[in-house]
């Protein structure tokens, strides 16, 4: 981990479970992928699909939120602070 960037929870991996748990932006920002059938919420749940990594920047995690049928509800970017594995997951 290079100096200056946020300590995140470990668990926090590819095709884990997560909660959100906060947003830190406006709603609008959460819809860049430009798919989203509703803006995500705190306590709404999905599974991190991708891990964004760049110099200097914090990582940012990619979770998508899926229906019932397999289709996606939503997907957005979001910092390791506005999210959490669920508890569910770590078991």
């Amino acid at each position: 981990m290079s100096p200056g960037r946020p300590i995140t929870d470990p668990a926090l991996k590819l095709f884990v479970r997560v909660r959100v748990r906060s947003l830190l932006e406006e709603a609008p920002s959460y819809d860049g992928w430009r798919v989203n059938h509703r803006q995500p919420h705190p306590g709404d749940y999905g599974t991190v699909v991708d891990i964004l990594t760049a110099p200097n920047l914090p990582d940012k995690y990619v979770v998508e939120s899926c229906l019932a049928d397999g289709s996606c509800l939503w997907i957005a970017d979001f910092l390791g602070e506005e999210i959490e594995v669920d508890e569910a997951a770590k078991a």
